[in-house]
């Protein structure tokens, strides 16, 4: 049954013990996110496990087989995301710890750092409890990138991807803590709608931020040639 997980070409995602399902949000994190000489990765609130099982898979076939490290708090989705990684062909590279992304200590660094925080919809019935909500969740967001700070190799990357208003805000508080935007890629689900999504990448070195968008489907609702191109390693359909 779809409820009970997704299929992609080279593992399983089973997430019926996750809050957080497999989506696309996720998926396109997993296919952005830069993996050039990367030696260690870092999944902070990995739910099911895909984004860890996804870099997994993108860095078996160079030299580096760097370590992947992932962090979940909730207990189900701890013990789904081990499950997950554990059938994959990966699982001896992949470390899943039940822990919070607030307390947790690491004495190595990392040289990417990937994670889709979580945060609230539009789609709350308040406007007002959802003004709240999404307020409270901005400020984790910084304090979730203040916490991958701590833990990033100087030369390495962090990447996020988020609600447009929450990404741009997060860029003017990253510079607060020392760190700079170097990527955003904006995300529009058709090319006549505005994007609500973005992806963002944050370095320690301040330098021109490159912009990009992608589009996922186009007028006729059919998937782009980008978003295919990007995600063609995992859809079964691609």
């Amino acid at each position: 049954m779809a409820s009970k997980g997704f299929q992609f070409k080279q593992f399983f995602i089973a997430h019926d013990q996750c809050a957080m399902k497999v989506n696309t949000d996720s998926i396109l994190l997993g296919a952005i996110a830069e993996i050039n000489n990367v030696h260690s990765i870092l999944d902070m609130g990995t739910g099911s496990g895909l984004l860890a099982i996804m870099l997994a898979q993108r860095t078996a076939c160079v030299e580096l087989f760097p370590s992947i490290t992932a962090i979940e708090l909730e207990q189900d989705a701890y013990s789904q995301a081990t499950d997950n990684s554990k059938l994959t062909p990966w699982h001896n590279r992949i470390s899943i710890i039940h822990g919070d992304v607030t307390q947790i200590e690491f004495t190595q660094q990392f040289d990417l750092i990937v994670s889709n925080p979580p945060y609230f919809s539009d789609s709350l019935p308040s406007k007002t409890k959802a003004r709240g909500l999404a307020r409270n969740i901005t400020q984790n967001h910084i304090t979730w990138l203040s916490q991958a700070k701590k833990w990033l190799s100087s030369k390495g990357r962090i990447t996020f991807i988020l609600p447009l208003d929450a990404g741009l805000k997060l860029i003017e508080q990253a510079k607060e803590i020392g760190l700079y935007c170097i990527e955003r890629y904006t995300i529009q689900s058709t090319p006549n709608k505005l994007a609500k999504r973005i992806i963002l990448t944050f370095s320690r070195v301040d330098k021109v931020c490159a912009d990009k968008q992608l589009v996922i489907y186009q007028e006729n609702h059919q998937y782009s040639e980008e978003f295919k191109e990007l995600t063609q390693d995992f859809y079964v359909n691609f």
